[in-house]
C-alpha cells in the first residue's frame, strides 16, 4: 500500500502545481527536451506564455493528478476488499494499466492540441 500512497502524494503535487499556475507537466517536458536539443527547448519556451499552450499544460497536469489519485484510491480500496493473493494478481493491472492509459491519453491529447494550434 506504501507505493499507492506515494502515487497519491505525487498526484497531489501535480494538482497543487496546477493550482498555483506552474503546471508540473511543463517542467517535466522542458527537462526532457533539455536533454535533446537547445533549439527544441527554445521553441518550447517561446510558447510558454500563450494562453492555448498554458491551458494544454494545465489540463495535462490536472488529468495526471486526478489519474494518479484515482489509481491510488482504487488500489487502496482493493487492498481491503480482496484477499492478498487476489490483490497481488490484480495490482499490476491497476498500476500499469492506469499509467499506460495516462500515457496514451497524453499522446492523444498532445496531438489533438497540436492540430488545433495549426488551424
Amino acid at each position: 500500500m506504501r507505493e499507492n500512497l506515494v502515487s497519491a502524494l505525487i498526484g497531489l503535487v501535480f494538482l497543487g502545481s496546477a493550482a498555483i499556475g506552474r503546471p508540473l507537466i511543463y517542467q517535466l517536458a522542458r527537462a526532457g527536451l533539455a536533454r535533446k536539443s537547445p533549439d527544441e527547448v527554445a521553441a518550447f519556451e517561446a510558447k510558454r506564455d500563450t494562453p492555448c499552450f498554458r491551458r494544454v499544460m494545465t489540463i495535462m497536469t490536472l488529468v495526471w493528478g486526478i489519474g494518479l489519485l484515482a489509481s491510488s484510491a482504487l488500489a487502496c480500496t482493493l487492498v481491503f476488499v480482496l484477499s492478498i493473493h487476489d490483490y497481488m494478481l490484480v495490482s499490476p493491472f491497476v498500476g500499469y494499466g492506469s499509467m499506460g492509459a495516462l500515457a496514451l491519453w497524453t499522446v492523444w491529447y498532445r496531438r489533438l492540441a497540436q492540430r488545433r494550434a495549426v488551424r
